[in-house]
């Protein structure tokens, strides 16, 4: 009897400890958010770069010619500011040109201009004062040595499309010793259509998923679907080929002058 009863309490013991790891586990998921900045300080700068900044250059909406030589600081990072470095420097800098026969994939936020698109390209000085550029998304791992900041992880994420799914999402991410893990839950609404005879039938519903993702220190991200369920169904039946007043179309926005996109987006001159 003595003994059952001591299997049970540390059977109990043990589910109690389990529980409160796992409640402790649960607690240490940091929230990630799209919109999250971080100040200089939470990256980790390669030693031999003194100076970094990806630069956003206007081109036509097909991306095809490039409207103006001025860009926009997009991303800066830096050990050594480029205010210190000797102006005629500076202006070496600001003039290394797009080069449009050298492509980019590494992408930025388009914003939501008609008549135009952005391209970007990283430029850097190095600590001996030579001008290195960077044209693909894979650079940054060599710019951040690894992925083991959260300010490095949430940027790499950025590069890899992690923030931009057209639909609610939720994530969180916790450091583990191989890297970094994350969990993403998103909620996707979607409206299917049956015909029922006299009748069109819709199904509105949300589908939630969601996500495990693991990212190493060297930038390898893996994802595997952890959990599904459609929730909040909802069905409604109208006259079949009923449509509702469409109202009137809404006339396009105006093309933004280029002077006034440059001023906006605060472009420098080059000198």
């Amino acid at each position: 009897m003595r003994q059952s009863i001591l299997k049970n309490s540390l059977l109990l013991i043990a589910i109690t400890l389990s529980s409160r790891a796992d409640h402790s586990k649960e607690e240490n998921w940091i929230p990630l958010k799209r919109d999250t900045h971080y100040p200089n300080s939470a990256y980790s700068l390669r030693e031999d770069v003194n100076y970094f900044e990806l630069r956003k250059y206007v081109f036509d909406l097909k991306g095809k010619k490039q409207l103006s030589d001025a860009y926009a600081p997009y991303f800066v990072l830096y050990r050594k500011k480029l205010s210190s470095y000797p102006k005629k420097l500076v202006d070496q800098f600001r003039r290394i040109p797009f080069n449009v026969d050298q492509p980019t994939n590494i992408r930025i936020d388009q914003g939501s201009y008609t008549s135009y698109s952005f391209k970007a390209k990283g430029f850097l000085i190095k600590t001996d004062n030579r001008f290195w550029t960077i044209n693909e998304e894979k650079d940054f791992l060599w710019l951040f040595d690894t992925i083991d900041t959260e300010a490095e992880l949430h940027y790499w994420l950025s590069l890899n499309g992690f923030f931009n799914a057209p639909y609610e999402r939720e994530s969180s991410y916790h450091k583990t010793s191989t890297g970094y893990d994350i969990k993403r839950k998103e909620v996707e609404y979607k409206v299917s259509k049956t015909n029922q005879g006299e009748y069109d039938e819709y199904t509105s519903y949300e589908h939630h998923r969601t996500y495990h993702y693991h990212v190493t220190p060297q930038g390898v991200i893996t994802k595997k679907l952890y959990s599904q369920a459609i929730k909040n169904r909802e069905t409604s039946r109208v006259v079949a080929g009923f449509h509702g007043d469409p109202g009137l179309p809404m006339p396009p926005r105006p093309a933004t002058p280029l002077s006034e996109l440059l001023r906006i987006e605060k472009f420098i001159m080059v000198p």
